[in-house]
């Protein structure tokens, strides 16, 4: 499978509800290619459009575990006195070669997208359009690209060569593009039956945390805070937006930090590693950040970019051990 960087807006991931990445398009940042293909809609509230309905045992794909919180402090290294990681193994992401696209299938695809730009009569590529062989992920039927591009996905296979032809809205965010006509060559990588997140939830949740480790509570309670003062609410106005209470919140977002430290602690990928430093460099590049110093002068909390690069690198791990 071709894999990208997820570069994870913070905001969104810390208050995403639906579990520990959250979607793709809150999970991760959105590549100009996607850009490009995506209808452009107005900019979605995570906390605003979250339901209430979630149960007192979990935070969405997140179970929650009842234990204390601890006098004593987290490392990265320590990860294992306050969680039991769970075993894991590979897994198989992929649908057996022949598989048909159906509605609500997640695939993988590269595309390259045509049009008329200057309305000579010839196409050309156009920015923005192109994943540049990175693959990306496409849920079918979640109407997050132009209207009708999706469905002209069904029906076809693994390594499938797909002309898709589609208007951009008349509304669309580029004017170069709005209204045109556009044709974009799609090469079908993958039928993904479960992603690195979906497998990641799993050995979340059989892993039992022992206990909280007081710094990282505080720390993410600090951040909360910070967040509701910045919107210009209190922290319980914040959390009846989300639809769930602080306390399951903050066990959530700890367990999921917990779990991925464990896993690259398992692996050898602690901070210090080489894997880690690059996925740090690579994070701050994406933002345009020269350094950690740099990051931290700009307003990210030493909790963001180690929630940031810790989920990622746990991801990436994860992938790598998947079965081709």
């Amino acid at each position: 499978m071709k894999k990208k960087i997820a570069a994870i807006i913070i905001a969104g991931t810390m208050l995403a509800v639906s579990g520990c990445g959250s979607t793709g398009a809150e999970s991760q940042a959105a590549s100009t290619a996607e850009s490009a293909a995506s209808e452009s809609t107005a900019a979605e509230s995570t906390g605003s459009e979250a339901e209430s309905t979630e149960s007192p045992n979990a935070v969405g794909d997140i179970a929650l575990d009842d234990a204390p919180v601890s006098e004593n402090d987290f490392t990265a290294e320590t990860a294992d006195d306050f969680i039991t990681l769970a075993a894991y193994d590979s897994f198989d992401p992929f649908a057996p070669d022949g598989t048909e696209v159906k509605m609500g299938d997640t695939v993988n695809i590269d595309y390259i997208g045509y049009a008329d730009l200057d309305g000579n009569g010839e196409v050309e590529p156009f920015d923005g359009g192109n994943t540049q062989g990175m693959g990306t992920n496409l849920e079918i039927g979640s109407a997050s690209y132009i209207d009708d591009f999706e469905e002209q996905l069904i029906g076809h296979k693994k390594g499938d060569q797909v002309e898709v032809n589609v208007t951009f809205p008349e509304q669309y965010a580029s004017e170069e593009l709005a209204g045109k006509d556009a044709r974009f060559d799609v090469t079908i990588n993958e039928i993904v039956i479960e992603t690195a997140d979906d497998y990641f939830s799993e050995v979340c949740n059989n892993s039992v945390v022992k206990s909280y480790p007081k710094n990282l509570w505080d720390e993410i309670v600090a951040y909360f805070e910070s967040y509701a003062e910045a919107n210009s609410m209190t922290t319980d106005q914040l959390f009846d937006q989300v639809g769930v209470t602080q306390d399951a919140y903050v066990r959530s977002r700890a367990k999921i930090l917990l779990t991925a430290h464990a896993i690259l602690a398992k692996e050898g990928r602690g901070t210090d590693s080489a894997e880690y430093q690059k996925m740090q460099s690579d994070f701050l590049n994406y933002y345009g950040l020269t350094s950690t110093e740099d990051a931290f002068e700009k307003g990210m909390t030493e909790l963001e970019l180690d929630y940031t690069v810790t989920y990622n690198l746990a991801l990436t791990t994860l992938e790598e051990m998947a079965k081709e």
